[in-house]
């Protein structure tokens, strides 16, 4: 189990101990924190809700584990962000579990797990308050234990149980990610199915997995019916459709193009696994696992790519299987000695990185202004400069160590990428995506201001981001008044501004409505509304 400890090190230290280091991200993290926060408010766990408004984007059950995160730890960007990181942390150990119960090699498990880790679009999904990385777990979680549900000729304990777990997860990832939950297993499962000429197995196993998928789906299913009647036919039109015909069409290349951005750094090592020649590669597929995981990472990538989807969260599960299969010829290669120019390549390349990232780290303090850097750390005077050097030393040793000393090499690239990893989430502190800084100031001027303060943002991000800060689902945006949708206030409108400032500014009502008039408005008496309507005039 040692390798297995190392591997837990680094989840721990590269997803969860930089959760809370940074603000969270105006265009994408805000709306699904604030939708958590109302429904832990409210109580309502089934009508999922922004700002007060229903909002059926996002299925209520993905919030779940957000809102209960929010009880637990309290309103803050480590809650909403944990359970995408504890996601990711379970995929990694349902990888390691398959590749156990199948192969039995642990150290092929260890290699995997951490490779699937350092995937930057696993990291990236992981680390933020977004539902992606927790579909993805769901997903892999399905497809694994539908996978050795095939491989139970006889009907007995083991392939009932795993049947049962498969249907659950498909029933969960439905209610998290829509019918890319069930599409995505059923797809893998048929085609490794048809290859491996398991077509009497398929009855049982799917009609088994959709049953218990729906029985675990049912409950809330009917619930949304009730709370929203027009929920279902919503559903079917703005979001399935449109994921799957392709009414919201990308280039045809977009999920590739994911696929590749999202494989690195650890698709490096891509090198190493691919010149293990053609005979290794025919044994890997006369393994019933690397034949269900080209499977599963190939059909689910041609599919989404030919309905063109902007929306890439349906090939994050795939990156389970191409860590299988990365790790796999990575295994071969240095199980042959490991000597091919390719990989020394690639390693003193992400060494010169290092080294270059680590000069750029130590003199961070020099270049950069003091409020742009963050002021979470109480030794931030020392942590860029000791964070420079340690990368510049591994950057080093991988460059100059011997080629020979592969094992050293490759312990040292997943040190550089723990160090990378855990380096960016500290670096900015306030730019134009991260208003966190600037709402606070805003929120000590209104206190100054009665309840009854209407409170409008120029953008609905920037509107979100506020209902959080403030605690007040109430916000609306200056669109929204305009066309009606907001309550006249009895006190006065605050208008908070977009930009990384936040400038915020407190006007009568009256006054903000003759600056609304698109006509014919007296501009000196727009001045004097104007001045009077200053705060301590």
């Amino acid at each position: 189990m040692k390798y297995f400890g190392w591997v837990f090190l680094f989840f721990i230290v590269v997803y969860i101990l930089p959760l809370g280091s940074r603000p969270l991200e105006v265009f994408r993290e805000y709306s699904f924190a604030e939708s958590a926060r109302e429904m832990v408010c409210s109580g309502d766990y089934v009508t999922p809700r922004l700002r007060g408004n229903v909002k059926l984007e996002i299925p209520s059950p993905a919030f779940y584990p957000a809102a209960k995160s929010i009880q637990l730890f309290g309103k803050n960007g480590f809650a909403v962000r944990f359970p995408g990181a504890l996601s990711a942390g379970l995929a990694a150990l349902f990888i390691w579990i398959l590749i156990k119960q199948t192969l039995r090699d642990e150290k092929l498990a260890a290699l995997s797990a951490v490779i699937y880790l350092s995937f930057a679009a696993v990291y990236l999904s992981g680390t933020m308050a977004d539902p992606a990385s927790l579909f993805a777990m769901l997903t892999i979680g399905s497809c694994g234990t539908l996978f050795i549900t095939m491989q139970e000729e006889k009907i007995n304990r083991r392939k009932v149980l795993n049947l049962i777990l498969s249907g659950a997860f498909m029933g969960l990832a439905f209610l998290v990610g829509g019918f890319k939950g069930v599409v995505i297993p059923l797809l893998s499962g048929i085609s490794y199915m048809v290859w491996d000429r398991k077509l009497r197995q398929m009855p049982l196993a799917f009609a088994g997995t959709l049953v218990i998928a729906a029985l675990v789906a049912f409950p809330w299913v009917i619930a949304i019916n009730r709370a929203e009647p027009g929920y279902w036919r919503f559903f079917i039109n703005e979001m399935t459709l449109a994921e799957f015909c392709g009414r919201e069409q990308s280039p045809w290349y977009w999920q590739i193009f994911a696929a590749v951005v999202g494989a690195f750094p650890a698709a490096l090592l891509i090198p190493a696994a691919g010149v293990v020649g053609k005979d290794a590669w025919k044994g890997f597929l006369k393994q019933p696992l690397f034949r269900f995981a080209f499977c599963f990472l190939l059909l689910p990538l041609a599919l989404f790519s030919f309905t063109r989807s902007w929306d890439v969260k349906g090939i994050l599960p795939g990156f389970a299987p191409l860590a299988l299969l990365i790790a796999a010829g990575v295994r071969v290669y240095f199980n042959s000695g490991g000597h091919h120019r390719s990989y020394n390549w690639m390693m003193t390349l992400w060494g010169a990185f290092l080294t270059l990232a680590g000069i750029g780290c130590a003199a961070l303090r020099i270049w950069m202004k003091p409020e742009v850097l963050s002021d979470v750390l109480l030794v931030t005077m020392l942590f860029y400069p000791v964070m420079g050097i340690v990368l510049i030393f591994a950057g080093a040793v991988m460059i100059y160590s011997v080629t020979g000393n592969w094992r050293g090499r490759l312990y040292l690239f997943f040190f550089g990428i723990g160090l990378v990893l855990l380096f960016i989430p500290w670096f900015f502190r306030v730019n134009y995506a991260m208003p966190q800084a600037a709402l606070k100031q805003i929120d000590e001027q209104l206190m100054r201001y009665p309840e009854k303060s209407l409170l409008l943002a120029e953008t609905p991000e920037l509107a979100n981001a506020a209902a959080w800060e403030f605690e007040n689902s109430s916000v609306a945006t200056l669109a929204e008044y305009r066309a009606g949708k907001v309550k006249r206030p009895a006190g006065k409108i605050v208008i908070i501004e977009d930009g990384i400032d936040c400038l915020c500014e407190f006007v009568n009502v009256p006054a903000f409505e003759l600056r609304e008039a698109p006509v014919n408005v007296d501009p000196l008496r727009m001045l004097m509304l104007d001045l009077q309507t200053k705060p301590g005039k």
